[in-house]
């Protein structure tokens, strides 16, 4: 429920830059768009069991990168290919990091 507002939040007032949402538990976001195929894919076939095995206690939130400000946002974390994952640390010092879950 938490992840569906947060998500929501930012697609309403998006962040100027991924720093903004480092909160105190670490935080994954995970990109799709409605228009690529392999993200209907993988929501369909792998995403949940995915997210289980590999992020389990940890908040993953949609990020949806249909928003063209959202969209941006992940390009410039290093996003090149969707789906991804964009894991982003508690603390300041930490280094955001992609995983492709293919």
């Amino acid at each position: 429920m938490l992840e569906e507002a947060l998500s929501r939040s930012f697609r309403a007032v998006p962040p100027r830059d991924l720093n903004d949402i480092r909160l105190p538990k670490t935080t994954v976001l995970y990109c799709t768009r409605s228009a690529c195929p392999r993200c209907r894919t993988f929501d369909g076939e792998r995403r949940t069991e995915y997210e289980r095995t590999k992020y389990r206690g940890v908040r993953v939130l949609r990020w949806d990168c249909d928003d063209p400000t959202l969209r941006a946002l992940a390009l410039r974390a290093g996003v090149d290919v969707i789906p991804a994952y964009i894991e982003i640390p508690t603390h300041a010092q930490g280094t955001f990091r992609v995983v492709n879950p293919e």
